[in-house]
């Protein structure tokens, strides 16, 4: 068989393109190493795959451990790099290494209880998640509100000392993440929600975002452009929540700014002006109705595609829950809180002359609010 070598390959970000060849079998060697890593095993053998180390055959391994390392949830412990056992006169690769991250190891061995550990503590941040869907709920309807989820429980953070950002073990643990952070663990929650979902990305912008299945038509989804930074600070806004890229067609996903990023399928433009777009607050899912809020008032739908009903005619932005009836929001110069069950609006805060509300959140027990001053961004909390 001759001698073998080892060639180091070592990846930050994904890599597509190659020329598949006839007998090889790329996708089998992806899901080998998938299943290598979920058994906590450092080697796989992939000789019955029949892939080689010529210049395309290398590229395509290259883009297979790509989507494992960057597109795969579940395998968030992984090190992002790997090496290739392979034989020197026929050049086919018949082993892979697998690397793991240095705080799932305990000295060179794999510290499977550790990760079993976070895997539990992800799973039960996924079923937090499902709390906000019911089963009887549309695809689009569970899309949407997994997608709000997201953008009220994590802020981007691009530290590039934070390895997990780039994983569902950021978004959803620490509740910091970068757009890699965002689309695995958007791609986490519809899996576990049963629906057919995938990760897109852009070497151009170097960017990642989801395609997103509703029936048989795909969309693109960007949490991450939906989570929207203040531009004094460049921290996550309260209350915040935008829906300009929520089930986008191609034509659609470019007119906002995407671009260098291949989604041949993701051609129906029935939601391009669909109108979560002008949405700005998150979607709540209160006793059978989808409520929000706009300009013009506080709306309930009995679904998504059913017509709106205004509850209350007066403007409503950060519209925040703090119980199962009552919700805070902004209008004009002060927060009000209102109980859905009597419709009964109550004002609770009115800023200073010269101040302008523009973010809330709230506890149990604490809300939470941001105010310009003269140019300056103020933070305020106050009981409940």
């Amino acid at each position: 068989m001759g001698y073998r070598i080892f060639f180091l390959v070592l990846f930050l970000l994904p890599l597509f393109s190659g020329t598949r060849a006839a007998a090889a079998d790329y996708a089998g060697v992806k899901q080998a190493v998938i299943e290598a890593y979920e058994d906590g095993k450092t080697t796989v053998d992939v000789t019955e795959y029949k892939v080689y180390n010529t210049t395309a055959g290398s590229k395509k391994i290259a883009s297979a451990m790509a989507q494992v390392f960057n597109e795969t949830p579940g395998i968030f412990y992984n090190g992002r790099t790997f090496s290739k056992e392979i034989i020197a006169e026929t050049q086919q690769v018949v082993k892979i290494h697998l690397s793991y991250a240095s705080k799932y190891k305990s000295g060179k061995a794999v510290n499977k209880k550790k990760i079993a550990s976070v895997r539990k503590r992800l799973n039960a941040a996924a079923k937090k998640a499902a709390e906000t869907i019911t089963d009887d709920m549309t695809d689009i309807e569970k899309a949407l509100l997994l997608h709000d989820y997201l953008v009220r429980k994590v802020s981007y953070s691009d530290n590039s000392k934070a390895v997990d950002r780039l994983s569902e073990v950021g978004a959803l643990l620490q509740h910091k993440a970068n757009c890699q952070g965002y689309s695995v663990a958007y791609l986490f929650l519809l899996e576990q929600a049963g629906i057919r979902a995938k990760c897109v990305e852009s070497d151009k912008m170097s960017h990642m975002w989801n395609l997103v299945q509703i029936h048989s038509n795909w969309y693109h989804v960007d949490v991450t452009w939906d989570d929207s930074l203040n531009a004094a600070n460049q921290k996550d806004q309260f209350g915040i929540v935008l829906h300009k890229n929520f089930l986008l067609s191609n034509a659609a996903v470019k007119k906002q700014g995407h671009y260098g990023f291949s989604a041949s399928k993701a051609t129906d433009r029935s939601y391009d002006s669909a109108f979560w777009r002008g949405v700005e607050t998150a979607f709540w899912y209160q006793s059978g109705s989808f409520v929000y809020g706009t300009s013009s008032g506080i709306y309930s739908r009995t679904g998504i595609a059913k017509k709106a009903a205004r509850i209350k005619a007066m403007g409503a932005d950060c519209l925040v829950r703090y119980s199962n009836n009552r919700y805070f929001f902004i209008s004009g110069q002060s927060i009000y809180q209102i109980n859905l069950s009597t419709k009964k609006v109550s004002k609770k805060y009115t800023a200073p002359s010269g101040c302008y509300l523009c973010q809330l959140k709230c506890s149990k027990t604490k809300l939470f609010f941001r105010y310009y001053k003269q140019g300056q961004l103020y933070t305020v909390k106050k009981k409940i």
